[in-house]
């Protein structure tokens, strides 16, 4: 029984020294979740003294906190406390005697005392407007965005994650510097600027712009700045939050080459496409083609631009494909300056990505030559007489009966029923028959 007591006796002077020399109010807590020792500053940050404080319910101290051992208890170990970290900065309320809670920020631990397994924990309140500034900084380094403190003569004074992520820099090697370092030289010019407006305590938003990567290659970012200012109101440094836009901008870039070289083969190609709003407005099309700018047809109407039953045709076959949502395929005219022109004319619902219908898409081919053309060959073809049937030709005079029984000249007659001309002239046998000193 000696023995124990003196082992006992022996942890306690251990565990008392450990405390004594702690810069933090540290509480031990033993296995039954009670206070075991506590120190001088936790008696005064709680407003206990150590009689009172032994024997405490831990969650009587510090609610909401759940503790979750995995000690083992190890017989015959000499009594030397030894501490394993297993929560360390947790932002907890801790309770006082008077019961007013506060703030405080506690690290716990495993403490190995010879066969016993307790628990310490370290507690550090936090001062008043501390605990904002604690989750201020926390959102701050957790911020994909570049969050940059900068002096008015451009030093940098403070920078986050983001930052690091975004210009490769880690913090100690870009504090102190002048912020200059991330501007390409050929834009420095823009920094004394900027620093002016902030003078004067201007808010800068959204201000697009390139900077310079670690390793030099350039980043399209997209920039706010504001002033700091002191209790007195006055600027002394900005708060500068930047986010990396280059994918963003060559996404743009991308699309707007694709849309370029889209309109230009659009404005060679011979289709005329154009969309139209619910309302059946013109909103765009490729060229103007038959008119003579854009004003003549956006935001105005089939019924408006064409008159009489060509606007009301096309208004109801583009009005039926906003009813059925279906494509449609139909062959029209239009008047133009008194000319009449032909299309063969698709019209289809045109929706956004989500399916909601806008208006219609139309694309139209002229056909006007081609119908043109065809027209000008069954001309040509109905002009062209065929001889057919029995010709009644006399063996004498040669001449030929026509379909009213008449006796014409043959040359009269070929005329008349095809598109033959004549020349008079005698052939070899006639010429020597009738003029034979000739052909002598």
């Amino acid at each position: 029984m000696g023995a124990v007591k003196r082992a006992k006796s022996s942890t306690a002077d251990s565990i008392d020294r450990l405390l004594a020399v702690a810069p933090d109010a540290m509480i031990i807590i033993g296995a039954d979740g009670r206070v075991a020792h506590a120190n001088t500053q936790a008696q005064k940050l709680l407003g206990y003294s150590q009689d009172q404080l032994r024997g405490q319910k831990a969650d009587l101290l510090i609610p909401r906190l759940r503790i979750h051992r995995n000690g083992k208890h190890r017989a015959g170990q000499v009594a030397r406390p030894k501490i394993h970290t297993f929560g360390h900065g947790l932002e907890v309320l801790v309770r006082r005697s008077d019961g007013t809670e506060f703030p405080a920020v506690i690290n716990l631990g495993l403490l190995e005392v010879g066969p016993d397994t307790l628990i310490s924990s370290a507690i550090r309140q936090i001062p008043p407007g501390a605990g904002e500034e604690l989750s201020l900084r926390a959102l701050v380094d957790a911020s994909d965005d570049a969050i940059i403190g900068k002096t008015l003569d451009g030093i940098i004074v403070s920078w986050n994650k983001g930052a690091e992520k975004i210009y490769g820099y880690k913090a100690e090697e870009i504090l102190g510097h002048p912020i200059s370092v991330l501007i390409p030289a050929g834009r420095r010019s823009e920094f004394p600027e900027i620093m002016k407006r902030l003078r004067c305590g201007e808010h800068i938003e959204k201000y697009e712009n390139t900077r310079t990567h670690k390793d030099g290659h350039p980043i399209d970012i997209s920039v706010t700045i504001s002033p700091v200012k002191n209790k007195a109101g006055l600027v002394v440094g900005a708060s500068v939050v930047a986010r990396d836009i280059t994918e963003q901008k060559q996404a743009q870039n991308a699309l707007r080459q694709s849309e370029e070289r889209f309109r230009v083969a659009l404005k060679s190609a011979p289709v005329v496409v154009s969309s139209q709003d619910l309302q059946l407005r013109y909103t765009w099309f490729n060229s103007p083609y038959l008119f003579r700018s854009e004003e003549d047809l956006l935001g105005r109407t089939d019924a408006d631009v064409f008159d009489g039953e060509e606007g009301a045709r096309l208004t109801a076959i583009k009005k039926e494909a906003l009813r059925t949502g279906t494509e449609s395929h139909s062959e029209v005219t239009v008047t133009v300056k008194g000319v009449k022109h032909h299309f063969d004319l698709v019209v289809e619902p045109l929706r956004d990505p989500k399916g909601k219908l806008l208006g219609v898409l139309c694309s139209a081919i002229e056909t006007t030559y081609l119908k043109e053309t065809i027209v000008k060959l069954q001309d040509a073809l109905n002009e062209v007489q065929l001889l057919k049937g029995l010709l009644h030709i006399c063996a004498n005079c040669k001449r030929i009966k026509d379909e009213e029984e008449q006796w014409q000249v043959l040359e009269v007659y070929l005329q008349a029923h095809s598109e033959a001309k004549f020349t008079h002239g005698l052939c070899p046998d006639c010429l020597r028959k009738l003029y034979p000193e000739y052909c002598r």
